[in-house]
C-alpha cells in the first residue's frame, strides 16, 4: 500500500503557500508605487499647486457666503475624486495596452487586493490636493477644521467608487487611441455631468439630476451640508447613496475588470 501511495505523492506538484489578503495588498502596492517613484515629487507638487488657483478665484471673485462654501466643497471633491479617477483610468489603460496588466493578472493574488492597492496608489497622489484645499478653506473661509475633517470620509467614498469604476473601464483599453479616449471620461463626469464648483440650484434641471445621480455631485452636496452644519435626512441620504455606489463599483470590478488577455 505504501509503495503505491508514495509515487503518486512524489508526482504531485508542490503546493505554494497562499499569501494573506493583507500581504497581497502590500506586495501589489509596493509594485505599483515603484513604477511612479521617480515621478512622485512632481505629481505631489502639482497636487499642491493646482488648488491655489481655485482658492485665488474664491478669494478674488466669490468672497464668502454660500457660493464660497459650495465652491470649497466642490474643489475638495474635484481634488480627490477627479485626481484619483483620472490617475486610475490612465494607469490601468496604459498597463493594459503595454501588457503589464497581464503580469498582475498572472500573480496568485485576488482581484480585490489589486483594486485596493490601485485605489491607494491613486489616493496617494490625489491626497495633497485635497488637504491643501481644506487648509485654504479653513484659512480663507474660517471653516472649523473639525467640519473639514468630517468631510474626508465622504470625499474618499466618492473617490473610491469613481476610481474602482475607472480602473474597470481602463482595463478594456486595447490601443493608445482607447487610452486617449478613456482619459477624457473623468472630465465628462466632473466637469459636465456634475459641475461641482457651481451651486446646484444654479444648474439646469438636467445637470441637477445628474449631479444627484453621480458620486461626485453627491459628495459635493454632502460636504456642503456638513459645512452648513445641516445634519438632517438629506445628508444621510447622500451618504447612503455613496455607500451604494461603492458596493456597485466593487461588484462591477470584481466581475468585469479585464486584467488577463
Amino acid at each position: 500500500m505504501q509503495t503505491e501511495t508514495m509515487p503518486r505523492l512524489m508526482n504531485q506538484p508542490p503546493q505554494q503557500a497562499q499569501l494573506s489578503w493583507a500581504s497581497q495588498y502590500r506586495l501589489l502596492l509596493r509594485l505599483l508605487i515603484t513604477d511612479y517613484r521617480s515621478a512622485g515629487p512632481f505629481l505631489l507638487l502639482i497636487g499642491l499647486v493646482l488648488p491655489l488657483g481655485f482658492m485665488w478665484i474664491l478669494k478674488q471673485y466669490v468672497g464668502t457666503g454660500p457660493d464660497a462654501t459650495w465652491m470649497l466643497a466642490g474643489n475638495i471633491v474635484m481634488a480627490i475624486s477627479f485626481g484619483s479617477v483620472s490617475f486610475a483610468i490612465q494607469r490601468t489603460a496604459l498597463m493594459k495596452v503595454e501588457g503589464e496588466l497581464d503580469y498582475y493578472g498572472s500573480l496568485s493574488v485576488h482581484k480585490s487586493s489589486f483594486l485596493a492597492a490601485l485605489f491607494t496608489e491613486s489616493i496617494v497622489f490625489a491626497l495633497p490636493a485635497m488637504l491643501s484645499s481644506m487648509l485654504f478653506g479653513h484659512l480663507l473661509l474660517d471653516i472649523p477644521l473639525l467640519d473639514l475633517a468630517s468631510g474626508v470620509p465622504i470625499a474618499l467614498l466618492a473617490a473610491a467608487s469613481m476610481t474602482i469604476v475607472g480602473s474597470t473601464i481602463g482595463s478594456y483599453a486595447k490601443t493608445m487611441v482607447h487610452f486617449a479616449i478613456y482619459s477624457y471620461l473623468p472630465y465628462l463626469a466632473v466637469t459636465f455631468f456634475s459641475p461641482v464648483l457651481l451651486p446646484i440650484e444654479k444648474l439646469p434641471v438636467f445637470l441637477q439630476f445628474t449631479s444627484y445621480l453621480l458620486p461626485t455631485g453627491q459628495a459635493a452636496l454632502a460636504l456642503n451640508e456638513i459645512f452648513e452644519h445641516s445634519y438632517g435626512l438629506r445628508l444621510w441620504s447622500l451618504v447612503a447613496a455613496l455607500c451604494l455606489w461603492l458596493i456597485f463599483a466593487v461588484a462591477l470590478a470584481l466581475k468585469k475588470l479585464d486584467w488577463r488577455t
